[in-house]
């Protein structure tokens, strides 16, 4: 049992020290390329579980996100939109995936808005200002 928690663990799950033998052997056979919490959910390689009780956004969602970003024109306009979008940070997390972010893990909430807005919005009018040079 030791060695399955210490597994368990490594792969960033939760909730599995209440589970018996047979449980957690079950929990740790579910956990292929993705990942997943004692109740099934799967969770992103960050190791952050879902807060919300609202799934994550699809990857196909998550582009449609990143792309509509790089077409506005302000980081304010950026900010309502991710605001409307209500995203958790898994959500988020994958938007900055789309956006070609990297290390961005272990930035807060917060944060990570701002390396998006910044990534899709600013990078965009840097690229545009030097194409017209």
């Amino acid at each position: 049992m030791k060695e399955l928690r210490e597994v368990a663990r490594i792969l960033g799950l939760t909730g599995y020290s209440a589970l018996k033998r047979a449980e957690l052997v079950d929990l740790l056979a579910r956990c292929g390329p993705g990942r997943a919490d004692v109740r099934g959910n799967e969770m992103a390689s960050t190791r952050v579980s879902r807060t919300s009780a609202e799934p994550a956004k699809t990857d196909e969602e998550a582009a449609a996100i990143a792309s509509h970003l790089r077409q506005l024109d302000t980081e304010e306009e950026g900010t309502a939109y991710l605001r409307a979008q209500d995203l958790d940070r898994e959500s988020l997390l994958a938007v900055a995936g789309h956006l070609q972010l990297t290390r961005v893990e272990r930035l807060s909430q917060a944060e990570l808005e701002k390396r998006v807005l910044k990534q899709a919005i600013a990078a965009r009018r840097k690229f545009a200002g030097l194409r017209r040079w």
